[in-house]
């Protein structure tokens, strides 16, 4: 389990970027979605996950942003969007990347008002009865026992997306398991040692059919804006490209997230005993070029190094 003292600490930062959260978040989320609320789940989401909680401060408020600027939750029982660990090689470091939900985007469907019920994604399993005429523009006849456990109905065959828009007309979207395959062999998340595409491989088929259907959706205006900003994070962790911050955020998150160390040391996490004072004295101590104190009790002497520990009690 996580370290309580560095899921403090981890509070501290997300309660410092409050209100560039709360501006980040659409209007069309702001029911929902609540800083508070967001602190919640993200602290949640660090304690469950030793992994994740070893990647740079930086990135996990840089992922948890990714999800805030479209609306969605970044973990959490609604099953929106994942926070991935992935290691940088080139850095020597595990950063966090945002990774949306096929949840979320049905999400975000809903939210534009142009569905009059919610995409339907499923997919097809050999054992199924499945029937579907592209030409005929209905939806397909899928048929499966459902007392069966899902390990038992055979290898997925592929998937399809069901659509029913506001102003009249569906669509059915079929994709075949090998183009999903393809899909998920060129994904760099796909290859990450904590990926979604391995605890949650079914829920990721889905989502690989339902961003195929998007390509018809008769999207505008301020919706358009912010699928396609889910759409962009999810491009970003698949290719593991990293764009100008500038460009993709907010010049006074950023300004925040500059004063963020990116890594904290053991030490110091046990040291700030989850109040966040020792982690003040840290940031002064070392732009001054002074040891810290040591946090034994009744001891006057000078830590070693970073740590807060004299030589004596190492």
């Amino acid at each position: 389990m996580a370290n309580k003292q560095a899921l403090e600490i981890f509070r501290g930062d997300l309660t410092k970027l409050a209100q560039q959260f709360q501006a980040a978040i659409p209007i069309t989320a702001r029911k929902y979605l609540q800083p508070d609320r967001l602190t919640r789940i993200v602290l949640n989401s660090l304690s469950r996950s030793d992994q994740l909680m070893k990647c740079t401060r930086p990135s996990i408020l840089l992922a948890v942003m990714d999800c805030v600027q479209v609306g969605l939750e970044p973990g959490g029982p609604l099953g929106h969007a994942y926070l991935v660990p992935f290691r940088n090689n080139k850095n020597n470091t595990t950063e966090a990347t945002a990774i949306i939900g096929y949840k979320g985007y049905v999400t975000l469907a809903m939210r534009s008002g142009m569905f009059r019920a919610p995409p339907y994604v499923n997919l097809v399993h050999e054992a199924d009865t499945f029937d579907l005429d592209l030409g005929a523009g209905e939806p397909p006849i899928h048929k499966f026992d459902h007392k069966i456990p899902t390990s038992d109905r055979g290898d997925v065959l592929g998937g399809y997306c069901v659509s029913k828009f506001t102003l009249g007309g569906s669509l059915v979207e079929w994709m075949a398991r090998d183009d999903i395959n393809k899909i998920q062999n060129r994904s760099k998340s796909a290859k990450a040692s904590f990926s979604p595409w391995k605890s949650d491989l079914g829920q990721m088929q889905r989502k690989t059919v339902i961003r195929r259907a998007k390509n018809y959706w008769p999207l505008t205006g301020d919706m358009a804006v912010e699928l396609a900003g889910a759409f962009g994070v999810d491009d970003r962790s698949d290719s593991g490209d990293k764009p100008d911050p500038s460009l993709v955020y907010e010049a006074e998150f950023l300004d925040v997230l500059e004063d963020i160390p990116s890594t904290l040391d053991a030490d110091d996490v046990e040291a700030a005993k989850g109040t966040g004072a020792a982690l003040d004295e840290v940031r002064k101590n070392r732009a001054r070029g002074e040891p810290n104190p040591c946090a034994a009790p009744d001891c006057d002497k000078p830590a070693v190094g970073d740590t807060f520990k004299c030589e004596a009690h190492q």
